[in-house]
């Protein structure tokens, strides 16, 4: 069971929701903008932007709504949106805006409200600056229209979908994009999470999609045949809330790719949905929203949960709100109270007691983990109590040979706590031998029952016949002989795994990240006697002489920045790829990050020969090639757009050198035909140059 706080109806479908100020904003299929109170519970002010016979289909995403009260409406079926405010519970319109040369079919604002996108059927993307409507980027185009996009959390990346069943991650600080990913079916909606390093998608024809963008890998799920619409990700980031155009809605654990729990809605077809605080709402076709309260009887929930409760809170959880049993105190009481259940479980079993195991398992098995861990004891519970009775009775080698038999008993907890048992008597019974040899005899007794475990055997020998070398590398350590310690450790393997050993890690890799803390604010020579000391010990001697070259370069970074070598600066960064953890890059991005948005808030006025004068030192380098390709075109397309048509330019040419450098793009033909110029335009043909040589301005004089 869900608890709904609370719902009205509309008389259409909602497609967005936004934010501005106390308020929730709603935009309709039929061009309706309202401005809804929760506090009251009541619409307040409503009015209709466009007056247009074609509405919406129930699941455009041509609208979008931000955080604080700017509205992306576009018409069905049109290349036109307009970008409006609510503010003061007034509604007003800001820009409108037309670059694309077929219908726009996706639009999104960024999580800080400062960009938006618009995505359409020409398979064009453009970004831009929310408070202008300028451009911030122009995207390669696609060969197939826009499906769906979103923002990172920090607006670096922008992730988009195509119709020709594709995912592209797109880098707003290089303007390249990084990654392509296939689906097997269009993606409707993506969102990113854990913290922007993961995207979940889902598809059209059902299914669910997880892509880990530091490997570069996904998994892909097939749902039931259903065709999906909407993901958003739970605030503990475990779950997604999926829905689509059936009454399902899906809670999804990302973690095992697994269904969780599966809802039904009171009606078919979920429009639009958005967490408002700690509820959850859904905008069905019907015109109908409602507010799921996921935090609806937490307090008693959570009391239950404290006390350990468990069973008694899955039941309140079905009988109150079956959103609880979201929160992360649900699993890991879940967690902590099965080492105990399982306990019990294994003795019932000892006891021919099967189906009582099963019973007091049923409340855990909702856990995927849980589930295929008690199936495996379940099915093979013979097998089970007569390992747990060899446990029992310290037939250790009997226990481990059946392990070897049925290598499934490995992969239980059973066998992980035998093992750590054998390490926690090993560990103490070393202890005993570094603190006084005559424990020899008394170490011989505890460690006896594991003589006849061959895979024990060696070790328990080679720890008796060798216990001399561990007073020897405790003295050195006593003495703060950690030198001697490492060679100790190095002649004899075995001492690495002593306490004196460790100490002596523990000592020597303090005083490693204390260097490399130090790095980025000290030069070599103020840390050049601790380096000494470590590179004495072979250990160390890769990350130390790592550490000096590091220390060195970044005072070679250092003295290429303060004279503006932008060159040296990226050649030295692309050879050391470690010094883009310095404070000296930190420094160095900053300053490139400033010059690149005052070139671009120059190129946005079609001020090119300031824009030619800040980039001029980023021209010849890689790493900035595309950002800067993109900030000359947006400047290039803004000159010839403010540029006086009866000054004595020469449009042909001019055209002609803007095609030749970024082709014939639909928002120039879009430019050239509002400026009477598509004759020119349709007349170049089309011939990329291959390189561009940028110049201070893009209009040739006659």
């Amino acid at each position: 069971m869900s608890y709904q706080k609370y719902n009205f109806k509309l008389l259409h479908t909602i497609l967005s929701i936004g934010f501005s100020e106390d308020f929730l904003v709603f935009v309709d299929t039929h061009y309706g903008v309202y401005l809804y109170a929760p506090a009251v519970k009541k619409i307040i002010f409503g009015k209709r932007v466009l007056q247009r016979s074609v509405k919406h289909h129930i699941y455009s995403k041509a609208v979008a709504c931000s955080k604080n009260g700017d509205l992306l409406i576009a018409g069905a079926n049109s290349k036109v949106c307009g970008l409006f405010a609510v503010q003061n519970q007034e509604l007003k319109k800001k820009q409108s805006i037309q670059w694309h040369k077929a219908d726009i079919s996706s639009m999104v604002f960024s999580q800080d409200s400062k960009l938006f996108a618009t995505g359409g059927e020409d398979g064009k993307i453009f970004v831009y600056t929310t408070f202008d409507a300028k451009f911030f980027a122009i995207l390669p185009a696609q060969a197939e229209y826009i499906s769906c996009m979103n923002f990172d959390g920090k607006s670096r990346y922008l992730a988009f979908a195509t119709f020709e069943n594709k995912i592209f991650l797109f880098d707003l600080l290089s303007h390249n994009i990084t990654a392509e990913f296939d689906t097997r079916s269009v993606a409707e909606s993506l969102k990113f999470f854990d913290n922007d390093g993961k995207i979940i998608y889902v598809c059209k024809n059902g299914e669910i999609g997880v892509i880990d963008l530091l490997n570069k890998r996904q998994r892909i799920k097939g749902v039931l045949n259903i065709w999906l619409q909407h993901c958003l990700v739970h605030p503990n980031e475990k779950y997604a809330y999926i829905t689509g155009r059936s009454n399902k809605l899906i809670i999804y654990k990302i973690e095992n790719n697994s269904i969780f729990m599966e809802l039904d809605l009171a009606e078919n077809g979920v429009s639009f949905m958005q967490f408002v605080g700690d509820l959850l709402c859904i905008c069905f076709v019907s015109g109908n929203v409602v507010f799921l309260d996921q935090k609806h009887c937490y307090d008693e929930f959570k009391v239950l949960l404290e006390s350990k409760n468990y069973e008694e809170a899955k039941i309140f959880a079905e009988t109150n709100n079956v959103f609880l049993k979201l929160e992360e105190l649900y699993d890991s009481v879940r967690l902590e109270n099965w080492q105990d259940v399982l306990k019990d479980i294994l003795n019932l079993f000892l006891n021919n007691q099967a189906d009582s195991a099963l019973d007091i398992a049923t409340p855990y098995l909702e856990d995927w983990d849980l589930e295929k861990e008690f199936r495996y004891y379940f099915d093979e519970k013979e097998v089970v109590a007569e390992f747990l009775l060899m446990i029992k009775r310290e037939q250790y080698a009997q226990a481990y040979a059946m392990a070897n038999k049925k290598r499934g008993l490995r992969n239980l907890r059973l066998f992980q706590e035998l093992e750590n048992y054998f390490s926690c008597i090993f560990e103490a019974s070393k202890k005993m031998l570094e603190e006084d040899i005559n424990h020899a005899t008394r170490v011989k007794k505890i460690l006896e029952p594991f003589m006849e475990v061959n895979e024990k055997k060696d070790m328990i020998i080679f720890l008796l016949n060798n216990f001399l070398q561990y007073q020897y590398i405790e003295k050195a350590f006593r003495d703060k002989d950690y030198e001697e310690c490492f060679k100790l450790a190095q002649k004899f393997p075995f001492l690495q795994k002593s306490k004196a050993y460790y100490g002596a890690m523990q000592i020597c890799s303090n005083l490693l990240y204390q260097l490399k803390e130090k790095s980025h604010t000290h030069s070599f020579d103020s840390l050049q006697k601790s380096i000494e000391f470590l590179d004495k010990i072979p250990f160390f001697q890769d990350e130390v002489r790592a550490l000096s070259n590091f220390l060195l370069k970044q005072e070679d970074l250092k003295k290429s920045f303060h004279a503006k070598k932008m060159h040296d600066c990226y050649t030295l960064l692309k050879q050391n790829p470690d010094l883009y953890s310095s404070d000296i890059y930190f420094e160095l991005e900053s300053y490139v990050l400033q010059a690149l948005k005052n070139a671009l808030d120059f190129a946005k006025q079609g001020v090119t020969s300031r824009v030619y004068e800040i980039l001029g030192q980023f021209i010849a380098l890689d790493v900035w090639k595309r950002r800067v390709e993109s900030i000359f075109q947006i400047s290039y397309f803004y000159e010839i757009k403010y540029g006086d048509l009866h000054e004595e330019v020469n449009w042909y040419e001019t055209i002609k050198k803007y095609i030749n450098f970024f082709g014939k793009t639909s928002e120039f033909k879009v430019l050239c035909d509002s400026r009477g110029l598509q004759e020119i335009f349709d007349e170049i043909l089309e011939t990329k140059d291959e390189n561009v040589e940028f110049l201070p301005t893009i209009l040739v004089k006659e």
